[in-house]
């Protein structure tokens, strides 16, 4: 359970008065097997790609995970249905996808097990700080390894393979090229440029990762110099991943950094960034990145993979939306109500989590995967907020957003703020922050 325990004593500021406390949103006595158990949930979106027990190596940990989900939330005996309400659109969505395109006993004990854990996550059964905590720690170790994989290409003219291919799923095997040299796409095309992507199978499956951490980091209203050194590490990591997106993903955050305001709602403020300071920053910021576009070309290469045309391929946007939207747009009837199920084999192309879902799933299926978000979006602040409308955004562009690993990780991250806006709640005028700090105004 959250607690809220006196920290330090009052200060007068003028004629306003300030009564700091410490919230102990931390669990007292988290077991190993609980530390355990939320290690590897953190790395599921990565071992989702390979070889395990049952399916693959992330529903294994699902499996493993739900006998402890499940005692956490019998030993709780009164569950939250407020905090269950929060995550309700996961688990119709998840058995939506089952009941609506025929039930299998897999299927179906999938579908279970994530709405257990999701349920478990909701309640605080698990503990969220200490997810927060693992999974900066992951982005911190892929941004190092990446820049040692650069710094052994270029100086020993070899790439340092880090993902164990003949671990891998049957049908991942369109990465095993890249991540045995470095330079290929999962077309099997070679490129000049060279690649690399840590211990995650390409570019985008890290960017994709590690966009939340950062987003945690350069917004917490206790930004120390600990959190901006891990923050300037992942930002060289998603730089260096050469993913497209990515690099924009990273520019934006920062340019969130600079205008943060936490007076504000959403954290964020044109008035800061207007400012002389703010401002000249700014400017400094994007002339480096004009710099380094016209003087670096795997940089500019990564950028063109955007918004370039012409070439050997389309453009990262283009090659996600075009296709999917000719292939959404040939479905009729029902079709587009219920979508068509998981009949996915004759499509050559990645589709992004918004028209995959609408696709397979239809409008039904489209919304109630919406749901989660949406009500996200207009409940959270500051940090999460941006997290929250990240996510959407993405959506259109990412085929990684819906599924249901992410979702696991998403709920995990998203559902710190609701506490936090709980606590809130029931204080009064008051400010959380990331380390469990909160300052109440009394006048």
């Amino acid at each position: 359970m959250e607690s809220i325990r006196i920290f330090t004593c009052i200060n007068l500021r003028g004629v306003e008065t300030e009564l700091q406390i410490r919230i102990n949103l931390r669990k007292d006595n988290i077991s190993k097997l609980e530390k355990m158990i939320i290690i590897l949930l953190a790395l599921c979106p990565i071992l989702q790609h390979y070889k395990g027990l049952y399916v693959n190596a992330a529903v294994t940990v699902l499996l493993v995970s739900f006998p402890f989900a499940a005692f956490k939330l019998y030993k709780k005996r009164l569950i939250s249905l407020k905090r269950m309400r929060y995550v309700a659109p996961l688990i119709v969505f998840s058995l939506f996808k089952v009941i609506d395109h025929g039930t299998t006993v897999d299927e179906t004990g999938q579908a279970i097990i994530f709405s257990i854990i999701v349920i478990a996550i909701s309640c605080s059964c698990f503990d969220v700080k200490y997810f927060e905590r693992v999974v900066v720690g992951v982005s911190i170790a892929a941004s190092l390894l990446i820049i040692v994989q650069y710094f052994h290409y270029y100086l020993f003219d070899y790439h340092l393979k880090l993902v164990p291919t003949s671990l891998l799923l049957d049908r991942s095997d369109q990465w095993v090229l890249a991540a045995e040299t470095g330079r290929a796409s999962i077309s099997g095309r070679i490129s000049k440029f060279y690649r690399p992507s840590a211990f995650f199978l390409e570019p985008s499956h890290m960017f994709i990762y590690m966009f939340m951490p950062l987003v945690l980091l350069l917004l917490s209203p206790r930004f120390n110099r600990q959190k901006s050194l891990a923050a300037v590490l992942l930002t060289v990591g998603m730089i260096f991943s050469t993913s497209g997106m990515g690099i924009m993903m990273a520019i934006g955050i920062w340019i969130l950094f600079i205008g943060r305001d936490y007076d504000n709602k959403r954290g964020f403020s044109l008035r800061k960034i207007l400012r002389p300071t703010s401002f000249l920053i700014l400017f400094v910021f994007i002339a480096a990145i004009i710099f380094v576009y016209f003087r670096v070309p795997f940089f500019r290469n990564s950028m063109e993979r955007i918004w370039g045309s012409g070439g050997d391929y389309k453009n990262a946007i283009a090659g996600r939306v075009e296709s999917a939207f000719g292939l959404v747009s040939q479905l009729r009837g029902l079709q587009i109500i219920r979508g068509v199920g998981d009949r996915l084999t004759n499509i050559t192309f990645n589709m992004s989590g918004f028209y995959s879902t609408m696709y397979r799933y239809g409008i039904i299926g489209t919304v109630l995967s919406y749901a989660f978000y949406l009500q996200s979006l207009a409940r959270l602040k500051n940090r999460h907020f941006w997290i929250c409308a990240i996510i959407i955004v993405l959506s259109f562009f990412s085929a990684h957003s819906h599924s249901t690993m992410f979702m696991i990780y998403s709920t995990f991250v998203l559902i710190q703020g609701y506490i936090e806006n709980e606590i809130v709640d029931e204080v009064g005028d008051c400010t959380v922050s990331s380390c469990g700090y909160l300052t109440i105004r009394v006048v």
